[in-house]
């Protein structure tokens, strides 16, 4: 019985220490479960405290917003001024003109008057001859007549050219002197050219700057175009040279504000038939050379539009001074004789397109009215300066 005991002692005793195991895993999982329920309530009321405290924060920071004051309505209010706009350049028809009124008055023009002019078409097919031409001046003379002291420059100071053409390089030369700052000039290197000088221009070196035409079609048979250059700095620039810099882009953007165009373009060489000549500058008259700029057209282009515009419904331009010019087309009557319509009281020109007709052009606040008590006024002319001493 003994020897029973004894060998079930070791028995119970394991059985003992399983139970007491068991026992002590089932209290250490019952311990931990409440651990776990409290984190997460913990969690959720930080998350809830954090929330209250966002809103106490907007809440407080609205409290301390400063409040914006309404003005007061029976201020004054506080006048703003409008900036007064540039004059900009808008070319239009206006069919609403009325006919000339009869007994304004009419100029006879000859078949010689056809060939005179700023705006006369020269070329192959509408030939001038240079022994015909008027209007020429001594350009240096010229310049120095021009109310401003930024001078033009020449090769010669015995070159001849029409004084319109000149003055309107000078003044180009001299708005590029004041708005630009710049220390180059604008060199006059050719103009007027007799038949023979025409002739030897294509051939000679001297002239490569002037490409040689048919003597008969040359625009400097008739004085009114010009090649020009820059000068400065003891160097030649050519008109449109990288070299000439910011010059260059102040000729083109401002020689038509000045009656000036570039004449033959290699974009319009099929209609000029004359090569792309980028030193070339004609004289064609402010508005004219504003509404070619404007309508992207060539000089034969121009005349043919012009014929669209009659003394009944005229063309207006207004230039970049704010001046309104009428414009209209008196095609020739083939007698040798052509009366022509002109306002009164008003400063006008008539050109001679240099084959089929005159062009009119007005230089007035022209509002149809062109004789009586509403006939227009004048546009100022800009006094002239005496000639300053050499």
């Amino acid at each position: 019985m003994k020897k029973i005991r004894k060998a079930l002692l070791p028995v119970v005793a394991c059985l003992l220490a399983a139970l007491l195991l068991a026992s002590c895993a089932q209290t250490e999982q019952n311990t931990v479960l409440p651990d776990t329920e409290e984190t997460a309530e913990t969690a959720e009321t930080a998350e809830t405290g954090a929330n209250t405290a966002d809103v106490t924060e907007t809440a407080t920071a609205a409290e301390t917003t400063p409040s914006v004051e309404t003005p007061d309505p029976t201020e004054p209010p506080v006048d703003t001024p409008t900036p007064t706009p540039a004059p900009t350049l808008t070319p239009y028809s206006d069919p609403d003109f009325g006919p000339l009124p009869a007994g304004v008055g009419t100029e006879v023009m000859t078949e010689e008057d056809l060939h005179k002019g700023a705006l006369l078409l020269i070329n192959s097919e509408h030939p001038y001859d240079p022994a015909k031409v008027t209007g020429l001046v001594n350009a240096f003379e010229q310049s120095r007549k021009v109310a401003f002291k930024d001078y033009l420059r020449f090769m010669n100071t015995g070159l001849m050219a029409n004084a319109d053409l000149v003055t309107a390089l000078q003044r180009l030369q001299h708005a590029m002197r004041v708005e630009t700052g710049t220390n180059k000039d604008l060199v006059l290197r050719a103009s007027y050219m007799t038949a023979a000088e025409i002739e030897k221009a294509r051939d000679d070196a001297k002239y490569a700057f002037c490409p040689g035409d048919d003597p008969t079609g040359s625009e400097h048979g008739a004085g009114l175009s010009a090649n020009v250059a820059f000068i400065g700095n003891g160097l030649t620039y050519r008109l449109y040279d990288g070299g000439a810099g910011s010059e260059s882009n102040y000729v083109k953007l401002n020689a038509a504000r000045f009656g000036l165009i570039t004449r033959y373009t290699k974009i319009k060489s099929s209609v000029t038939g004359h090569e792309e000549e980028k030193d070339h500058l004609r004289y064609v008259g402010i508005p004219h050379a504003l509404y070619m700029e404007a309508h992207g057209l060539c000089l034969e282009e121009y005349l043919e539009a012009l014929k669209a515009y009659t003394p009944d419904e005229r063309l207006t331009v207004t230039d970049r001074d704010g001046y309104v010019w009428s414009i209209y087309y008196v095609a020739a009557s083939g007698t040798g004789k052509t009366e022509v319509p002109v306002p009164g009281g008003v400063v006008y020109s008539i050109s001679g397109n240099n084959y089929d007709g005159f062009i009119v052009t007005v230089k007035a606040a022209w509002d149809g009215a062109l004789s009586g008590d509403d006939a227009p006024t004048a546009s100022p002319t800009p006094e002239t300066a005496e000639t300053p001493a050499e």
